[in-house]
């Protein structure tokens, strides 16, 4: 997927996957996937694609349909994202966000 926010691309075939949250159930219709990229330039963003029963669909009138976007984030909004799908999370993918951001890291 490609965007251009404030006159630059954001492209997810050219900056560096780091991990995605998703969730599943036996509905397609629920389905969302939120995945965490950074550029070449260091700048992060999150792409996200999710189907008519989650937070990103969109309607029309009364119907409702598949969508997806990019946003740029910075670290603490990552975090945010971190705790705030927590669950959607496999470990590997929570320990390689952690180790990106490894510098920013505060221990509890």
């Amino acid at each position: 997927m490609k965007k251009i926010i404030d006159g630059k691309l954001y492209n997810t075939d050219t900056a560096r996957f780091i991990a995605k949250c998703d969730y599943l159930t036996g509905s397609d219709f629920r389905y969302f996937e939120e995945s965490l990229y950074i550029t070449k330039k260091w700048q992060y963003f999150i792409q996200w694609e999710g189907w008519p029963m989650t937070k990103y669909c969109l309607r029309f009138g009364s119907s409702m349909s598949w969508s997806s976007d990019i946003f740029l984030v910075n670290k603490k909004e990552i975090f945010d994202w971190l705790e705030e799908n927590n669950n959607y999370f496999y470990k590997e993918d929570i320990e390689k966000v952690l180790l990106e951001l490894w510098d920013e890291v505060e221990e509890g």
